[in-house]
């Protein structure tokens, strides 16, 4: 009984001692993102950092396969760098989620949600054509280069005008995308889907001759 309570007494001893190691190993991993994240002379920069520095750590150590490699310094810096990049990328991408999330509720507060659903829809349809024309025109380039269709369209002086209205100046998709909110109410939102419809129709009559 006694050998048996000296062998637990052992492993908890042992299990503390790794504790330790292992508790001061990552402070010191948060400590050197701290350095890297922080930019000095800036309190509210240093708050953000310090709370970044503890995600990016977190990130680290759920990673890594085993404690020694997250513990090995030669091949810090590169996982990082790779954490750091995939952690920023991942908040950028929340940020930009909810943006639009934001803006889609303000657009439909301000059009009706059947408006609202009714431009989107619009240019939905603006996508199709100009998806289909891309592809008919990629299919009949004779160059075997990789290309975008839409700066070649903006420098070709003898493009089509129905081609270059409905796909370079149809702005009712751009500003449901883009708009910042303070400015939807400024928008005369009848007049771009008034833009958007004729230059619909124009290019499909277009189509339907050539």
């Amino acid at each position: 009984m006694e050998g048996n309570m000296n062998t637990i007494a052992a492993g908890v001893h042992h299990n503390l001692e790794n504790y330790a190691v292992e508790h001061e190993k990552r402070q010191y991993v948060i400590e050197k993102i701290k350095s890297i994240v922080n930019r000095p002379g800036k309190e509210s920069s240093s708050a953000v950092g310090s709370r970044l520095a503890e995600i990016v750590e977190r990130h680290l150590y759920q990673q890594a396969s085993s404690f020694q490699e997250y513990a090995d310094v030669s091949t810090l810096g590169t996982r990082l760098r790779k954490v750091y990049a995939d952690v920023l990328r991942q908040r950028l991408g929340r940020k930009n989620t909810a943006k639009n999330q934001n803006r889609r509720e303000v657009l439909e507060r301000h059009l009706g949600i059947r408006k609202y659903e009714e431009l989107v829809t619009l240019c939905q349809q603006i996508r199709k054509l100009y998806g289909k024309f891309a592809q008919e025109s990629c299919a009949s380039c004779n160059t075997n280069s990789s290309c975008s269709l839409t700066p070649r369209l903006a420098a070709d002086s003898k493009a089509p005008t129905q081609i270059v209205n409905l796909f370079l100046r149809t702005l009712l998709c751009t500003k449901i995308k883009q708009i910042p909110i303070e400015l939807i109410p400024e928008t005369n939102w009848d007049d771009l889907e008034r833009q958007a419809r004729d230059n619909i129709k124009e290019y499909e009559e277009w189509m339907e001759k050539v």
